[in-house]
Protein backbone atom coordinates (compact mmCIF):
# COMPACT_ATOMS: atom_id res chain seq x y z
CA UNK A 1 0.00 0.00 0.00
CA UNK A 2 1.46 3.31 -1.10
CA UNK A 3 0.63 6.30 1.11
CA UNK A 4 1.06 9.52 -0.81
CA UNK A 5 -0.31 12.96 -0.02
CA UNK A 6 -1.25 15.24 -2.86
CA UNK A 7 -0.22 18.89 -2.63
CA UNK A 8 -3.52 19.99 -1.11
CA UNK A 9 -3.43 17.32 1.59
CA UNK A 10 0.20 18.09 2.42
CA UNK A 11 -0.53 21.83 2.69
CA UNK A 12 -3.48 21.18 5.03
CA UNK A 13 -1.37 18.78 7.12
CA UNK A 14 1.64 21.15 7.33
CA UNK A 15 -0.56 24.11 8.20
CA UNK A 16 -2.46 22.17 10.87
CA UNK A 17 0.81 21.05 12.49
CA UNK A 18 2.13 24.62 12.38
CA UNK A 19 -1.06 25.90 14.02
CA UNK A 20 -0.79 23.22 16.70
CA UNK A 21 2.84 24.22 17.37
CA UNK A 22 1.75 27.86 17.64
CA UNK A 23 -0.85 26.90 20.26
CA UNK A 24 1.90 25.04 22.14
CA UNK A 25 4.14 28.13 22.12
CA UNK A 26 1.28 30.32 23.38
CA UNK A 27 0.47 27.76 26.09
CA UNK A 28 4.12 27.59 27.18
CA UNK A 29 4.08 31.38 27.52
CA UNK A 30 1.23 31.04 30.03
CA UNK A 31 -1.70 31.85 27.77
CA UNK A 32 -4.95 29.97 28.29
CA UNK A 33 -5.59 28.73 24.76
CA UNK A 34 -8.82 26.86 25.51
CA UNK A 35 -10.90 29.63 23.92
CA UNK A 36 -8.76 29.84 20.78
CA UNK A 37 -10.09 28.52 17.48
CA UNK A 38 -9.37 24.98 16.32
CA UNK A 39 -5.90 24.55 14.84
CA UNK A 40 -7.01 22.08 12.17
CA UNK A 41 -7.17 23.15 8.54
CA UNK A 42 -9.57 21.13 6.44
CA UNK A 43 -8.61 19.79 3.04
CA UNK A 44 -9.29 22.30 0.33
CA UNK A 45 -9.71 25.02 2.93
CA UNK A 46 -7.09 27.41 1.62
CA UNK A 47 -9.18 30.36 2.75
CA UNK A 48 -10.14 28.70 6.04
CA UNK A 49 -6.73 28.52 7.71
CA UNK A 50 -7.16 29.54 11.37
CA UNK A 51 -3.43 30.33 11.68
CA UNK A 52 -3.77 34.09 11.34
CA UNK A 53 -6.55 34.13 13.95
CA UNK A 54 -4.46 31.98 16.32
CA UNK A 55 -1.49 34.29 15.84
CA UNK A 56 -3.58 37.38 16.56
CA UNK A 57 -5.23 35.75 19.60
CA UNK A 58 -1.77 35.05 21.03
CA UNK A 59 -0.65 38.61 20.32
CA UNK A 60 -3.79 39.98 22.00
CA UNK A 61 -2.99 37.97 25.12
CA UNK A 62 0.64 39.09 25.28
CA UNK A 63 0.28 42.60 23.86
CA UNK A 64 -3.25 43.83 24.64
CA UNK A 65 -2.90 46.95 22.48
CA UNK A 66 -1.36 45.27 19.46
CA UNK A 67 -2.16 46.64 16.02
CA UNK A 68 -2.44 44.81 12.73
CA UNK A 69 -1.99 46.70 9.49
CA UNK A 70 -2.59 45.25 6.05
CA UNK A 71 -3.34 46.52 2.55
CA UNK A 72 -6.27 48.56 3.88
CA UNK A 73 -3.71 50.75 5.66
CA UNK A 74 -1.04 50.50 2.97
CA UNK A 75 0.20 54.09 3.30
CA UNK A 76 0.75 53.81 7.08
CA UNK A 77 2.16 50.27 6.75
CA UNK A 78 4.69 51.39 4.15
CA UNK A 79 5.71 54.47 6.16
CA UNK A 80 6.35 52.43 9.32
CA UNK A 81 8.21 49.72 7.37
CA UNK A 82 10.43 52.37 5.80
CA UNK A 83 11.22 53.84 9.25
CA UNK A 84 12.72 50.53 10.37
CA UNK A 85 14.35 49.66 7.02
CA UNK A 86 11.93 46.79 6.39
CA UNK A 87 10.60 45.77 3.00
CA UNK A 88 6.89 46.70 2.96
CA UNK A 89 5.10 43.51 4.02
CA UNK A 90 1.60 42.26 3.29
CA UNK A 91 0.82 42.37 7.03
CA UNK A 92 2.47 44.33 9.79
CA UNK A 93 1.98 43.62 13.50
CA UNK A 94 2.88 46.32 16.02
CA UNK A 95 3.44 44.86 19.48
CA UNK A 96 3.89 46.77 22.71
CA UNK A 97 3.00 46.07 26.35
CA UNK A 98 3.66 47.46 29.83
CA UNK A 99 6.97 45.63 30.29
CA UNK A 100 8.31 46.80 26.96
CA UNK A 101 7.11 50.34 27.64
CA UNK A 102 8.91 50.33 31.01
CA UNK A 103 12.12 49.18 29.30
CA UNK A 104 11.81 52.02 26.80
CA UNK A 105 11.27 54.56 29.57
CA UNK A 106 14.23 53.22 31.58
CA UNK A 107 16.60 53.16 28.60
CA UNK A 108 17.19 49.39 28.93
CA UNK A 109 15.59 48.70 25.54
CA UNK A 110 18.80 49.08 23.51
CA UNK A 111 19.51 45.35 23.65
CA UNK A 112 16.24 44.69 21.85
CA UNK A 113 17.61 46.34 18.73
CA UNK A 114 19.89 43.33 18.22
CA UNK A 115 17.24 40.74 19.07
CA UNK A 116 15.84 39.13 15.97
CA UNK A 117 16.27 42.15 13.78
CA UNK A 118 15.75 41.01 10.22
CA UNK A 119 14.75 37.44 11.10
CA UNK A 120 13.54 35.43 8.13
CA UNK A 121 11.81 32.16 8.88
CA UNK A 122 12.68 28.84 7.32
CA UNK A 123 9.10 28.13 6.26
CA UNK A 124 7.70 31.66 6.28
CA UNK A 125 9.27 34.87 5.05
CA UNK A 126 8.96 37.45 7.80
CA UNK A 127 10.99 40.25 9.32
CA UNK A 128 11.19 41.49 12.87
CA UNK A 129 12.40 44.88 13.96
CA UNK A 130 12.38 47.02 17.06
CA UNK A 131 11.61 50.73 17.18
CA UNK A 132 11.27 52.85 20.34
CA UNK A 133 8.20 54.62 19.00
CA UNK A 134 6.29 51.46 18.03
CA UNK A 135 7.78 48.54 19.94
CA UNK A 136 8.27 45.21 18.20
CA UNK A 137 7.33 45.09 14.55
CA UNK A 138 6.66 41.90 12.63
CA UNK A 139 6.27 42.07 8.89
CA UNK A 140 4.77 39.06 7.13
CA UNK A 141 5.47 38.88 3.44
CA UNK A 142 2.83 36.21 2.91
CA UNK A 143 0.56 34.09 5.08
CA UNK A 144 1.60 30.53 5.72
CA UNK A 145 3.37 28.46 8.34
CA UNK A 146 3.00 30.94 11.20
CA UNK A 147 4.39 29.03 14.19
CA UNK A 148 7.85 30.43 13.42
CA UNK A 149 6.57 33.91 14.31
CA UNK A 150 5.30 32.63 17.68
CA UNK A 151 8.67 30.97 18.37
CA UNK A 152 10.55 34.19 17.48
CA UNK A 153 8.24 36.26 19.73
CA UNK A 154 8.77 33.83 22.62
CA UNK A 155 12.54 34.36 22.28
CA UNK A 156 12.10 38.14 22.27
CA UNK A 157 9.80 37.91 25.29
CA UNK A 158 12.52 36.03 27.19
CA UNK A 159 14.86 38.95 26.57
CA UNK A 160 12.18 41.46 27.58
CA UNK A 161 11.52 39.52 30.79
CA UNK A 162 15.25 39.36 31.63
CA UNK A 163 15.72 43.08 31.04
CA UNK A 164 12.51 43.91 32.91
CA UNK A 165 13.74 41.95 35.95
CA UNK A 166 16.96 43.98 35.87
CA UNK A 167 14.98 47.23 35.85
CA UNK A 168 12.75 46.00 38.68
CA UNK A 169 15.79 44.94 40.71
CA UNK A 170 17.39 48.36 40.34
CA UNK A 171 14.15 50.03 41.41
CA UNK A 172 13.84 47.72 44.39
CA UNK A 173 17.45 47.45 45.55
CA UNK A 174 19.25 50.32 43.86
CA UNK A 175 22.43 50.01 41.82
CA UNK A 176 24.62 48.67 44.67
CA UNK A 177 23.26 45.14 44.20
CA UNK A 178 24.29 44.86 40.53
CA UNK A 179 27.55 43.46 39.25
CA UNK A 180 29.80 46.11 37.81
Amino acid sequence: MNMVLDAEEKFAYDTSISNFLMLKVWHDLGIDVTGFSNYFMHLGGYGDDPGSELLQDGFKSLFPDFRHLDYDELKELTAIANEVDMHPPESLYILNNEKLQKLIESGKDKELMQVKSKHHGDLLDFEMAYHQKYGILIGLHFEGILHEVAVAISEVLQTIDRLYKQVEEVELNGLYNQAV
